[in-house]
């Protein structure tokens, strides 16, 4: 939210409300009904907004305040999508909090009627924390992405290579070795090949 409305950590904690509620506002529209998401979602995600009249009697009640910032989380996504479809694209999960991802639940779950598409990558470590997040709701599914085979991983490191006028066979084995069938982690071994200079690149030969 921070990167889409355009607030900075320069910013002061009187600036960063107002532009989450403009920001908010103009994204669902002013109706009443909906005036209270954005104080109630901005005190959820750092912003203080606790002499805001949407909280009056929550700051001292955390759970009954987590439940009403869930709510309204929930309620900023349906308004968006009564807009138009909405696809919510988010990697890397494994690294969320468990109250992010209790939220990410609570929207998905509560938002199943809405033309809502939700998208999460994460690695298997989020499993091995939440074996059963995510799982009993209705459009769920769960896709799990097998490691590269050898053949796939020498493919790729070629393709990546493919400037280079030999490709020495002892430069692929460590290259295939090393990224263990990821196919991100043989894009970055190239990369710090080149960082350190071992490969050079070149307008038209590496």
């Amino acid at each position: 939210l921070s990167y889409r409305f355009g607030i900075a950590e320069s910013d002061t904690a009187q600036q960063a409300r107002d532009t989450l509620e403009r920001g908010i506002g103009a994204l669902i529209g002013t109706r009443a009904d909906d005036a209270e998401i954005a104080p109630l979602l901005g005190h959820l995600i750092g912003f203080d907004f606790s002499r805001h009249p949407a909280l009056r009697g929550l700051i001292e009640d955390a759970r009954a305040l987590r439940e009403r910032a869930f709510a309204a989380a929930a309620r900023l996504f349906a308004a968006l999508a009564r807009r138009r479809p909405v696809v919510l694209l988010l990697e890397d999960i494994h690294w969320a909090d468990d109250g992010a991802l209790d939220l990410l639940a609570h929207v998905a779950r509560t938002g199943q009627d809405a033309p809502l598409l939700f998208v999460f990558l994460a690695r298997p470590t989020l499993f091995e924390r939440r074996p059963s997040w995510g799982e009993g709701q209705q459009m769920y599914m769960r896709l799990r992405l097998s490691p590269l085979s050898k053949r796939d991983a020498r493919r790729l490191a070629t393709a990546l290579l493919v400037r280079l006028p030999a490709l020495p066979p002892e430069l692929l084995d460590m290259l295939v070795g090393g990224a263990e069938g990821n196919p991100f982690y043989v894009e970055e071994l190239v990369q710090m090949l080149i960082d350190d200079g071992i490969i050079v690149p070149g307008p038209e030969v590496w």
